[in-house]
């Protein structure tokens, strides 16, 4: 109940900033109060199994919460609350297989994921070159290598398939979005370390992701309010931190999503300077959930298979 307060108060601040000191005082009040609770109830396997339901419900409220409330400060070295949250879904989930979630939490919490893919052209594969850039000018191999390779084979076909023909790679957006978000809770832990550390390749493998989101946020203009300013503002910081340390050149590309959306009708029209052209369409599903039909049983964090 904590949670729902404060998630309404996060959202009638968003209806009205002309109040967003009285409720994101409130808003946070009633964080604290539910995290002290939700601490508290977790340490307790026989709580979860009981309540299995409130409990995944709380940590999406968390989730929503972290996310309609983006942070980026390298200099304090302050982490990103979204990313914590949306891997404890996955531990909950892990850590509890015989419980049957509600069927609206069904999308979220079955373990699936789109099979990854090496990509050959495209954004991703600039992301891919990024990483083996680093490799040849340092002359040795980077432990963090084969994180950095697997979050990007993960993410590139969904991505390729929501910048190509057809839209969205098929998919409604709504179920895209939501997809978008449980790709999160499957990041492994040392991933999510490198994005709290400011590791620039990390950072700049979210800043595509975020891309990605935004195009469908921007393309699709009702839901999704807690999601909506978080892409913009860490595809600017990103780009301004990253630009200090020589990895600009490969956020030219979130960039130009980025100026799109802002220019965005809310037509796919203008999209054919940033769509990319596959040679495959033929092959693509042909059903209303278009790339999300591929999904496949994904028990693990990425990368634990590597």
């Amino acid at each position: 109940m904590h949670a729902l307060l404060m998630t309404s108060a996060s959202h009638l601040n968003r209806l009205n900033q002309e109040t967003y000191q009285d409720y994101n005082a409130v808003s946070t009040k009633y964080l604290q109060h539910s995290l002290r609770s939700f601490r508290h109830a977790l340490s307790s396997p026989t709580f979860v199994a009981n309540n299995f339901d409130a409990v995944l419900a709380t940590t999406l409220l968390f989730l929503m919460q972290a996310c309609s409330n983006p942070i980026f400060d390298p200099e304090n070295g302050t982490a990103d609350a979204m990313l914590k949250h949306s891997s404890g879904l996955f531990d909950i989930i892990r850590f509890h297989p015989n419980e049957e979630p509600l069927t609206i939490f069904q999308p979220i919490c079955t373990p699936k994921l789109v099979c990854a893919a090496m990509p050959d052209s495209g954004p991703a594969r600039g992301l891919i070159q990024m990483v083996e850039s680093y490799a040849l000018a340092f002359g040795v191999p980077d432990p963090n290598d084969k994180f950095y390779m697997g979050v990007i084979t993960s993410l590139a076909p969904i991505m390729d398939a929501v910048i190509s023909q057809p839209p969205y790679g098929g998919a409604p957006p709504n179920a895209l979005l939501l997809y978008f978000i449980h790709w999160l809770s499957f990041l492994p832990p040392e991933f999510v370390v490198l994005i709290n550390s400011y590791d620039p390749r990390s950072l700049v493998i979210m800043a595509h992701y975020y891309a990605v989101v935004a195009f469908v946020l921007s393309n699709w203009k009702s839901g999704w309010w807690w999601l909506r300013d978080r892409p913009e503002y860490m595809i600017k910081n990103i780009a301004s931190f990253v630009g200090l340390s020589g990895c600009g050149v490969w956020m030219e590309w979130p960039l130009q999503v980025l100026e799109f959306c802002k220019n965005s009708n809310g037509s796919l029209g203008q999209w054919s300077d940033l769509s990319k052209t596959h040679s495959n369409d033929t092959d693509v599903v042909e059903t209303q959930m278009g790339i999300l039909a591929t999904v496949e049983i994904h028990a693990r964090k990425i990368g634990e298979d590597i």
